[in-house]
């Protein structure tokens, strides 16, 4: 049995990450890796996510954004007389069944869609969009707008609702996506802005986003971890995240990537 560590190289977007990990894996004789097993008897009894599992969900669903480009950015609210608005639970079951129902018209649809929560403990929710072909109706001065919307009408800036929404199950907006790369940062924040209840999907995201690709994976011995971790320190290598787990390396080419790997102690 042996203990191995391993590095991951993944692309999402223009950015490839080298993830250069701290943690062993058991290999057998027969070469087969055995993952860490989760305790069955460990129960969680808090009620709000930590906030180091609502990090992680920000960082995974900026990744997949990243993979894709956008068409809208979307608000959607809620009517409390179609749902109960401080279920979260009810308000992604919602909103899933009215995503759905624009397949017919948009087969090929793209989102992720994340919560946000009022001050008075009740729930929106915020999606990326793309490749929608339904219907929009474009918001003018002559709608009754709060004063944001009718600034930025004034200012040039775009808005529509989608009617659907709009009769059927409260209120939205929604803005053309200038910039995929920005959008993807923006909609990665609400995750760990407020309290996310534990026991429910933090995000949606629909099964035809694109998502991150694993370039190369490798593993080596433990002792090369420790090796990464100083080089990066004597010669003040730049690093996304370190802990005695793990360090992250971001690099916006391939060739950028390779120049920095040609220096670093890992195995060739």
């Amino acid at each position: 049995m042996t203990a191995l560590n391993a590095y991951r190289l993944s692309r999402f977007g223009n950015t490839y990450r080298l993830v250069v990990s701290g943690r062993s894996r058991l290999f057998p004789d027969d070469g087969e890796v055995i993952q860490p097993r989760r305790n069955p008897h460990r129960e969680c009894t808090s009620t709000i996510r930590s906030d180091d599992s609502c990090r992680r969900a920000a960082s995974a669903i900026r990744k997949i954004a990243l993979c894709n480009e956008w068409q809208f950015f979307v608000t959607f609210t809620f009517s409390p007389k179609r749902v109960d608005r401080y279920n979260l639970d009810d308000v992604y079951r919602l909103v899933a069944v009215w995503l759905n129902h624009q397949r017919d018209l948009s087969p090929n649809l793209k989102y992720i869609c994340v919560p946000e929560q009022h001050k008075d403990g009740a729930w929106h929710v915020h999606a990326l969009i793309a490749n929608f072909e339904g219907k929009l109706r474009k918001l003018t001065l002559g709608d009754k707008l709060p004063a944001r919307l009718r600034r930025r009408i004034k200012s040039g800036g775009e808005t529509y609702v989608f009617p659907s929404w709009d009769k059927h199950v409260g209120w939205c907006t929604v803005e053309p996506v200038r910039d995929s790369n920005r959008s993807a940062t923006y909609i990665a924040k609400y995750l760990v802005k407020g309290s996310l209840p534990a026991g429910i999907r933090a995000y949606r995201v629909s099964r035809s986003c694109s998502r991150p690709e694993i370039v190369h994976e490798e593993y080596f011995t433990p002792e090369v971890y420790e090796n990464v971790v100083e080089w990066a320190a004597i010669h003040e290598i730049p690093t996304v995240f370190t802990n005695d787990y793990c360090v992250i390396f971001d690099y916006h080419t391939f060739e950028e990537f390779l120049a920095a790997y040609r220096d670093m102690p890992l195995p060739v």
